[in-house]
């Protein structure tokens, strides 16, 4: 049986927390509900959250909300951060180059 659990203890994944830094990890998102569209900002280490309307999901839309909900936690934070790594739940969700590039 010993030799069973020390096997076990080898393989076995081991899971980490992750830890993220103040300010440098941002998770946006944006869901619909008819023709709602909401826009949702999250910064991973404090969980402050910037929640904004938007007519649509175009990259103009995306980049001013996201200009918007920098200004929003700056005011919070009470001081200025430049963020690090941004991150969206699947490639939908943002689409940056060609793929926006006649301005749908």
């Amino acid at each position: 049986m010993g030799a069973a659990k020390a096997d076990w203890r080898r393989r076995r994944r081991s899971y980490r927390p992750w830890l993220p830094e103040p300010g440098q990890h941002l998770v946006i998102d944006w869901g619909r509900r008819g023709r709602l569209h909401m826009f949702c900002a999250v910064l991973a280490w404090s969980r402050y959250r910037f929640v904004r309307f938007g007519s649509d999901e175009t990259l103009k839309t995306t980049l001013a909300l996201l200009a918007e909900s920098s200004r929003s936690w700056e005011r919070w934070l009470r001081r200025s951060s430049a963020i690090a790594w941004c991150g969206v739940n699947c490639p939908e969700s943002v689409r940056i180059g060609d793929s926006w590039a006649d301005g749908r």
